[in-house]
């Protein structure tokens, strides 16, 4: 970028000299930057290009079967419509659509997205979320930021425009694929979604010692998470980095003074919340999101490695699933959750909305119930073991998931990746899957 403009003033002195006139400069600062975005789409065909040749048996262009294509599918058939309201445009129905409850809110003010240049600590992007879908906006701009699990594809990417007289859906493919994405060697990468965590100054922008930041997940400690992104709720003497946007660049982040920033019951006073559908960046919702993401990306590897697997060599050893399949494994357990030392609470009401959820078994007893006490949720299995995406892996892959699965709750399997859960813990979740997922359980 540095060359890019410093060839540009030379060039501007140049003219200047010439008496050229200062619009023949700006058309080639122009032309410049267009000649910088073509070079940027080069970089995402390219990425795209890597997916079909090396992982053909994966072809990420191809139609999606997730709820988004679901919806859109309907509409185009005339079997639903979106309303257009305001400033918020197919928001509040494209929510109802999905079943979000607005108090999943989640706030996040660093430049790290599409539309990053938009984003500001005063404008900040709002996502919402269910169990396969995120909705993301910022308000009084012209779309809104859609993402979804797809069971072949894993995470995929939409743009929906706000325009009132026709609603349509356009699908990224190698734009998000240059960020959204996670390398495995020679093996190409796999789409997924991610959580970064970084300081920044009032305009949003990213401090460059810290450049664009580290996703963070379920083991990252909550004291290094949340930069860039606004957090509600109570989380007592714990720190993190939410709420935190710098005049100066600071100092590093284990040297910031935690102890201000967090325990706040909504965001009001910090940035013009009206503009939003509810006051809150709920750090419940914050903690579950990471944990699904982490799982939901795991879902996507083993479905992209293993199904290269069997279409190279049409077979996979015993040995070489379970190396693909462990780390989904204890991903589904929590196994690098963090322990809380004091309890965390929510005041969106999206605990109460989470829980809520189900499926319960007959004795009240869910996988959705929340601990917030030592850990995230008091049976640690996870609910991502209901959706679409898990269903659809390999025939291969689900079968030595259950497999583990069952040693795991039957106390046969007692290795230190499973320490954390008690012998409570494995009956009642032996129970709740008996109830509510049987088929896991078959042998």
């Amino acid at each position: 970028m540095q060359k890019f403009f410093g060839q540009i003033g030379c060039r501007w002195q140049a003219y200047k000299s010439a008496a050229v006139s200062l619009s023949a400069f700006v058309l080639l600062l122009s032309l410049g930057v267009q000649a910088q975005d073509q070079e940027q789409e080069g970089y995402r065909n390219q990425r795209l290009l890597e997916y079909r040749n090396q992982v053909p048996v994966i072809d990420y262009e191809q139609a999606t079967s997730d709820a988004v294509a679901e919806l859109f599918a309907a509409i185009k058939a005339g079997e639903t419509s979106l309303a257009y309201e305001g400033e918020s445009g197919y928001l509040n129905d494209l929510l109802a659509a999905f079943g979000i409850s607005p108090s999943s809110q989640v706030l996040v003010f660093s430049k790290t997205a599409l539309k990053g240049r938009l984003i500001s600590p005063e404008a900040p992007r709002a996502i919402y979320f269910n169990d396969e879908v995120y909705v993301a906006i910022v308000p009084g701009t012209p779309a809104l930021e859609v993402a979804s699990m797809d069971s072949l594809l894993g995470p995929v990417f939409y743009e929906i425009p706000q325009q009132a007289d026709e609603i349509s859906l356009r699908r990224h493919t190698s734009r998000c694929l240059s960020c959204h994405v996670k390398n495995f060697m020679t093996d190409g990468g796999v789409p997924i979604f991610m959580l970064q965590t970084t300081l920044v100054d009032k305009s949003g922008e990213a401090f460059s010692f810290l450049g664009r930041g580290p996703a963070s997940t379920s083991a990252t400690p909550l004291e290094q998470r949340w930069g860039g992104w606004y957090v509600s709720g109570f989380h007592g003497a714990q720190g993190h980095l939410g709420n935190l946007s710098f005049t100066t660049q600071p100092p590093h982040p284990e040297n910031l003074d935690l102890s201000a920033n967090g325990n706040r019951a909504q965001l009001d006073g910090l940035f013009d919340t009206s503009r939003y559908l509810t006051g809150y960046s709920d750090i419940v919702a914050l903690m579950v999101m990471q944990h699904q993401v982490d799982v939901q990306n795991e879902i996507a590897r083993v479905n992209y490695r293993v199904r290269t697997i069997l279409a190279r060599e049409g077979e996979i050893s015993a040995e070489r699933l379970a190396e693909e399949s462990e780390d989904l494994l204890q991903a589904l357990f929590m196994s690098d959750e963090i322990t809380l030392t004091e309890p965390v609470s929510g005041t969106s009401g999206f605990t109460e909305h989470f829980q809520g959820l189900g499926p319960v078994g007959r004795d009240g007893k869910s996988l959705r119930e929340l601990d917030l006490q030592e850990r995230l949720f008091k049976y640690p299995l996870s609910y991502q073991i209901y959706t679409a995406a898990f269903d659809a892996l390999p025939e291969q892959a689900l079968d030595y998931l259950g497999r583990r699965i069952r040693a795991i709750l039957a106390g046969e399997d007692q290795t230190e990746a499973f320490a954390h859960i008690s012998a409570a813990q494995r009956n009642d979740m032996l129970a709740i899957l008996q109830e509510t997922k049987p088929a896991l359980l078959e042998e």
